[in-house]
């Protein structure tokens, strides 16, 4: 029997001795990725200043209120925000009477509008084009923005047109879809059909639609596989390149770690989870129903466009995050309560993608929360706490040692309620518009903090330099 078993016995040993090989170029593979990256000035802070601030009223500039939907263009040359004509409720809502919506474009560099666009009129032709009947009676649109398409000509919003100025609801419901506005000639053309995006409650993440920009269609509620990083398929959706199985992964694959850089969403081969959004103490998290029993979380909404910029949709993901070991007690700005965001049914545990992502969680502590955005290069992060006593503060952080960089007070007007403040409520497809909001331009060269209540985009031009070479010896 011997001379029968050994050459499955030998066979067992060569496939052990490959596995074995194969896990351990795995291992020197990261050793060399991360002994390469430390040469390069890892561990020390990478020199970066917030330039002085450039602060731009949208009432006295654009004559719009409630900024929202704040997108740069793709070269970071133009930003756009929309918001009512007329003013704007308590809570910031923008479904409201004889409050038409209009859409500012701003040169970046110059602080100076290059345009304004009536969008309620665009949505009211295409509608009156489709229906006559339709267009008489809208009384009202409430709009989310999907940012540029990737050739930077057109602007893209979703949009929900009711018969009623007021609070809304399902029956108030007259037509929904995308409006996609040319910034050049100022035409719009409308993607009839929501796909089910207005009927997502908050909190709970059931999927969204993929608009067809090139066949003018919608899909059904499509959920995108939870990740790290994603990429535009074949087959016109974004899935997930790094995916988690819901397996809590003892460290993060190289290519969503801190060494490599976050990704642009609008138009990019590929991107990570690591997109502007939410960082949340253990017990803000579980204020939120939608992340109960997590010990801290990472949640982010951004959209997403395919590279040739015919489809696109609403992204919503995050994960779990482990509580810092020397967390203290920190109590929130609003103590019970977390902030209202969406987020994935499920949220798997992974590790923080660098130092600053864990200096901003014991910054918030285990009660508070912080808007948080990442540069293009993944080398910075920004981030705004939300924490009781706080004069809200914009901060860099160097994301390879978790060092402060730079820091520049927000200097809020009497009664913004700063991160604290959100205008989500009972009214369908109020998703939640967070009343500040916080962004890179895909450049890198600025970092904006648009804020609703007060009505005002500020613009921090960000300076970096290079780090010091060591001297040949």
């Amino acid at each position: 029997m011997e001379p029968e078993r050994r050459p499955w016995t030998l066979a067992a040993l060569l496939t052990r001795l490959a596995t074995l090989l194969l896990l351990a170029g795995l291992v020197i593979g990261t050793v060399i990725a991360g002994t390469h990256a430390g040469k390069s000035g890892a561990g020390s802070p990478a020199p970066a200043t917030l330039g002085p601030a450039q602060r731009l009223s949208t009432q006295e500039t654009a004559g719009l209120w409630c900024p929202a939907g704040a997108a740069f263009s793709r070269d970071g040359a133009r930003l756009a925000v929309f918001g009512p004509a007329a003013g704007c409720d308590a809570q910031g809502a923008l479904i409201a009477r004889d409050q038409p919506h209009v859409l500012a474009v701003y040169d970046t560099r110059a602080g100076e509008i290059e345009r304004l666009i009536p969008l309620d009129t665009l949505v009211a032709s295409s509608l009156a084009a489709r229906s006559p009947d339709h267009a008489r009676i809208v009384r009202a649109v409430r709009y989310v923005g999907l940012g540029w398409t990737p050739d930077d000509t057109r602007f893209a919003a979703l949009f929900a047109a009711f018969d009623t100025p007021g609070p809304a609801s399902q029956d108030a419901l007259v037509a929904s879809g995308m409006v996609l506005v040319d910034i050049a000639t100022g035409t719009g053309m409308l993607i009839h059909g929501d796909g089910g995006f207005f009927d997502a409650p908050l909190g709970s993440y059931v999927g969204l639609p993929i608009y067809d920009v090139a066949g003018a269609a919608v899909s059904a509620p499509y959920v995108s596989p939870a990740g790290l990083a994603f990429a535009w398929s074949g087959r016109d959706q974004p899935e997930a390149i790094l995916p988690l199985d819901g397996q809590a992964p003892r460290q993060l694959p190289i290519s969503a770690g801190p060494r490599y850089p976050v990704g642009q969403p609008a138009g990019g081969a590929t991107f990570t989870i690591w997109q502007p959004g939410y960082v949340l103490g253990p017990r803000a998290s579980a204020a939120f129903a939608g992340i109960h029993g997590t010990t801290g979380a990472f949640v982010t909404t951004f959209p997403t466009w395919s590279p040739s910029g015919t489809h696109s949709t609403l992204m919503v993901a995050g994960v779990a995050l482990a509580t810092p070991p020397d967390i203290p007690p920190v109590p929130a700005a609003t103590p019970g309560a977390g902030p209202l965001v969406l987020a994935p049914d499920r949220l798997t545990r992974v590790p923080a993608r660098d130092a600053a992502l864990l200096a901003v969680q014991r910054e918030i502590g285990a009660d508070g929360w912080a808007q948080v955005a990442w540069n293009p290069d993944g080398s910075l992060l920004a981030s705004i706490a939300c924490v009781a006593g706080d004069d809200e503060t914009l901060t860099l952080r160097d994301t390879q040692a978790g060092a402060i960089v730079s820091a520049e007070p927000l200097r809020l007007p009497a009664g913004d309620p700063g991160c604290r403040g959100f205008s989500a409520g009972e009214d369908i497809g109020d998703y939640p518009q967070p009343n500040l909001t916080l962004l890179w331009s895909p450049d890198g060269a600025h970092v904006l903090v648009s804020d609703q209540h007060a009505g005002q985009l500020t613009l921090w031009g960000v300076t970096t330099m290079p780090v010091a070479s060591e001297a040949a010896p």
